[in-house]
């Protein structure tokens, strides 16, 4: 099968006729009809049969489906990538970030990022720090936000900000006199936790500290996400270690969330780091430049306004 193949046999199953494939690939309806029957003379068999109105696949269609999907998905990755290799020739911004921080640090810095530039292009998309290192070296993204540091030779890291990680807990789980207190870490003893995934960075940095302590925690339940984190405490399912920015309090003026919880500084205090992440062979635009000061003026506001740095 050709790739105009494939296309066509992909916007058949979608849209179950003929006509309706060649709009969605801006042909005309015989150009589809010649392509279609060119396919099944190559193969030797029928991809579709008509079933009340419709052009329903074949088993023979059926078993190629599964494949062609996936070469159809390689393919509009393959052109993604190489439109994001061409010389750019507007300044538009795309940012990609952890989804902890899609939550707090970006969407404020773009409100007033935005009213500086009203007309400049953005997009926004979130990962976890293993992919958006390969967004970022596969120039599918200007500007990376995570806080764990990342060694790449073709990437350099800034720090942004910097605070502390903070125990979060059902509102009401601390009496008011120790909510106002650092939570001293060997506190954590014999409580029932939400655990972070021990392949994040802080996620394995804070599981070598809680090992260390005279009576174990209890982890039942374990996420991906400090925002699922946080949910799952709001919820009352337990306490949580998180980074600052999920740990916002509700009260805060800066960020307000509906979730009741309450947050706790450790002590010792265990530092974590916001950087940002761009290629070294990259000149940032003038509007890249001022999201990216404005990210950095933002997120030093969230941790010193709410006294978590």
């Amino acid at each position: 099968m050709q790739l105009g193949h494939i296309a066509l046999f992909q916007a058949v199953l979608q849209t179950g006729s003929l006509t309706a494939a060649a709009d969605l690939l801006h042909i005309s309806q015989p150009a589809a009809s010649k392509r279609l029957q060119q396919a099944e003379r190559a193969l030797g068999f029928a991809l579709f049969h008509r079933e009340r109105g419709r052009l329903v696949p074949t088993r023979q269609g059926l078993i190629l489906q599964g494949p062609t999907e996936r070469l159809a998905a390689d393919l509009q990755r393959l052109t993604q990538l190489a439109y994001s290799l061409r010389p750019q020739q507007q300044t538009g911004v795309r940012v990609i970030c952890t989804p902890t921080l899609a939550h707090s640090v970006l969407p404020l810095s773009l409100v007033a990022w935005r009213a500086l530039y009203p007309d400049v292009d953005c997009s926004l998309a979130t990962e976890h720090t293993h992919a958006l290192l390969a967004a970022l070296v596969a120039g599918q993204a200007d500007l990376g936000l995570t806080l764990q540091r990342i060694a790449h030779p073709g990437l350099q890291c800034e720090v942004l900000a910097q605070g502390q990680m903070q125990a979060i807990a059902p509102a009401g789980f601390w009496s008011v006199s120790e909510a106002g207190l650092p939570l001293q870490l060997a506190s954590l003893g014999g409580l029932n936790m939400i655990g972070l995934d021990d392949k994040d960075g802080l996620g394995a940095l804070l599981e070598s500290h809680l090992r260390t302590l005279d009576q174990p925690v209890k982890i039942s339940t374990r996420v991906q996400t400090y925002q699922l984190a946080r949910h799952m405490v709001a919820a009352g399912q337990g306490v949580a270690i998180v980074d600052p920015f999920t740990g916002l309090a509700g009260s805060s003026e800066i960020m307000k969330t509906s979730e009741a919880i309450q947050t706790r500084p450790l002590s010792p205090p265990l530092l974590v780091t916001l950087y940002s992440v761009t290629r070294t062979d990259q000149t940032l635009t003038e509007a890249q430049q001022a999201l990216l000061s404005e990210l950095q003026r933002t997120a030093q506001t969230l941790l010193t306004e709410n006294l978590l740095v």
